[in-house]
């Protein structure tokens, strides 16, 4: 985002990608100094999303376990079961995750039966 739009407010709106030479190679019109600035920037961003990851992910580790648990068994989720289990109380998600493993089964054991 640094490079490609300038979205940052030490380096300015300055774009640091050749756009003829496609999105992936650099032209460097800037300095050493400049690279530095660019390449720590780039570092802050990634090393402070990482984190903020991280933090959702550890306050909800309880939510994370509970769909590793019904993925680990049913594979898949759809779009409603994964809003329903999302959009639940902690209480509500073991019941939830229990209806829906039990649905599996049955499924299951139906498609074993043919």
């Amino acid at each position: 985002m640094i490079m490609k739009y300038g979205m940052d407010d030490e380096l300015g709106q300055i774009v640091y990608m050749d756009r003829d030479k496609g999105e992936r190679v650099p032209f460097k019109p800037f300095s050493e100094q400049t690279a530095q600035l660019i390449d720590s920037k780039i570092k802050f961003m990634v090393e402070t999303a990482y984190q903020k990851a991280l933090t959702i992910l550890k306050a909800n580790k309880d939510l994370m376990e509970k769909l590793s648990s019904i993925l680990f068994e049913k594979e898949y989720l759809s779009k409603e079961e994964f809003e329903l289990i999302m959009n639940a109380s902690g209480d509500e998600v073991d019941a939830i995750v229990e209806t829906m493993r039990a649905a599996y089964r049955k499924e299951l054991e139906a498609i074993e039966k043919k």
